[in-house]
């Protein structure tokens, strides 16, 4: 970077800083929003990254234009790439927070600020396919985003990263936004998001990220399905930092009160995966029945020891059975 540019940039810092920390009122923000949203035909790619982020959300009525050239020139000159995983960053950011923000007015203008922004998000979302593996890494992480908005939140949710919106709050008989088309569209998102896992060409750092956008999802919305898979072109240690980040993951998973139902196949990845008994059972939620089962098998075991073989025997056939239910790859793809 030129002095030049790094004089820029260290000004427009500044000028962050005055705007959007010291200025409680926003008007300053208001008065210079035009001069600042300029930056975007700047040479410099890191100049054209300087935008003002979630602190009005009147201001998108402006701003929704030039984020839309950013995604789609890179606001011309070198820099695209990082202009573009800049812009998809800020829209991740952004979206929950706009939405919140239309699902609250019924005007006219705000509904054409959404319709356009609408598009935007459709644009960045046609990035999941870049051949960039950065943008497609921030696009998944824009799809968690959508998805978490666009999903209900239910009483066992956990309120987690990201989540400041949920399909709760979208009124049914909403003027501009259609509360049946927001809940099918996080659906197909999701579904993209695990076509996208299943890949057999996701790179390494991809995989990782869709894990724990797919985990973080799982755990505040408690949708049905959780797909893994394993491609050949990993390398040994990415397949055993693969390995490490989905055991880590799926422990989180199963304390969660709503894995009732899949608690039993977590716990046969789990063990597919290196996990042992001990690790499973601190796991496990104390309302847990299978904890419960487990250690009055442990008392009792300690008292007789042909029952204690004969419940470690059941325990086994249960395990296998549930085993032979997930998957006949399974075994294949974490040995």
């Amino acid at each position: 970077m030129s002095m030049e540019a790094a004089d820029s940039e260290k000004i427009s810092e500044e000028a962050q800083e005055l705007l959007l920390s010291r200025d409680k009122s926003g008007s300053l923000l208001d008065n210079f929003l035009d001069e600042m949203l300029e930056f975007v035909c700047e040479n410099e790619p890191r100049m054209r990254c300087f935008v003002a982020t979630k602190k009005d959300c009147d201001v998108m009525k402006k701003a929704v234009l030039p984020l839309s050239f950013m995604l789609q020139s890179g606001g011309g000159g070198y820099g695209f790439i990082s202009v573009v995983k800049k812009v998809i960053g800020v829209c991740s950011q952004l979206y929950p927070y706009i939405l919140k923000w239309a699902a609250g007015s019924r005007s006219a203008e705000v509904a054409r600020c959404w319709e356009a922004f609408s598009v935007l998000k459709g644009r960045v979302m046609q990035y999941i396919d870049s051949d960039n593996e950065g943008i497609r890494t921030q696009v998944i992480r824009f799809l968690e985003a959508v998805i978490l908005a666009q999903t209900p939140r239910i009483p066992e949710s956990i309120k987690g990263r990201g989540d400041h919106m949920c399909l709760n709050e979208i009124g049914r008989d909403h003027r501009f936004i259609s509360y049946r088309k927001m809940e099918n569209e996080a659906l197909l998102s999701f579904n993209s998001m695990l076509d996208h896992i299943s890949s057999a060409h996701i790179t390494s750092l991809n995989l990782l990220t869709c894990l724990t956008c797919i985990c973080n999802i799982a755990q505040q919305r408690a949708l049905e399905a959780l797909h893994v898979n394993l491609p050949p072109t990993l390398a040994t240690n990415q397949v055993k930092s693969v390995r490490k980040e989905l055991k880590m993951h799926l422990m989180r998973l199963l304390r969660h009160p709503s894995c009732m139902p899949c608690q039993q196949r977590i716990i046969t990845l789990l063990t597919d995966l290196g996990a042992v008994q001990s690790e499973v059972l601190r796991a496990l939620p104390p309302t847990s029945d299978l904890r419960r089962k487990t250690q009055r098998s442990a008392d009792d075991g300690d008292d007789d020891p042909e029952a204690k073989k004969t419940k470690v025997s059941q325990s086994t056939i249960s395990v296998a059975y549930w085993s032979d239910r997930i998957s006949e790859n399974v075994s294949k793809l974490f040995s």
